[in-house]
């Protein structure tokens, strides 16, 4: 396939967010990943295998929520939930889309603190192929600030780096089909489009 184009597969995360005072948003972040072998429209995701770094599989749901269990320490407790994954497949070289399967997350965060409302997380890395995989968040406890190298990471994000490039459950993969593997940076800031949602209606 093609660089720049998401899939072969795509992973949207639903989770719901409400920052001290403000309502409740949803929000979706998406990650491209490859099947082995090809699932049929319907099956569920404990029955779907994903490529791992290592070459081997690991049954999609477990990986779901290997990484949603390094998130949850990431947003406050109570006023966020991890609601629900949907896998979806892509044609070659297009933006074409076609809906597989859903699985019920239904965790609630762990975090102490407060999420920061509009606020926004990069996470960017440099892939196996030379291209860059970003991952981006919404409204965790992470308030704006500037870009963050690993070392000034707090243990949590740290852990939440680390997991992209492990061989065992790194499973994502970046828009030119290779896993990523060096960890660049971390973006701490706000995002526009939900700044406009949450304070301009």
């Amino acid at each position: 396939m093609a660089s720049n184009f998401p899939g072969p597969y795509q992973v949207r995360v639903h989770y719901s967010c409400t920052p001290t005072s403000l309502v409740k948003l949803e929000h979706v972040f998406q990650l491209n990943c490859d099947l082995d072998p090809a699932p049929t429209p319907g099956d569920l995701f404990p029955t779907i295998g994903v490529k791992r770094r290592d070459t081997g599989t690991i049954d999609l749901d477990n990986a779901v929520d290997a990484l949603v269990a390094l998130l949850k320490p990431l947003f406050a407790a109570t006023t966020t939930t991890f609601d629900y994954a949907e896998l979806w497949k892509y044609e070659d070289a297009s933006f074409i889309s076609s809906y597989i399967s859903s699985y019920d997350i239904s965790e609630t965060a762990t975090g102490s603190g407060a999420n920061w409302g509009a606020g926004q997380q990069i996470m960017t890395y440099r892939t196996i192929g030379g291209s860059t995989f970003r991952f981006t968040l919404q409204e965790s406890e992470l308030s704006p600030t500037h870009s963050q190298v690993y070392a000034d990471m707090s243990t949590g994000w740290q852990a939440l780096a680390n997991y992209f490039t492990d061989n065992a459950n790194g499973v994502w993969i970046g828009r030119d089909n290779t896993f990523p593997f060096v960890f660049l940076k971390l973006h701490p800031g706000e995002d526009e489009y939900t700044f406009k949602r949450r304070f301009r209606a």
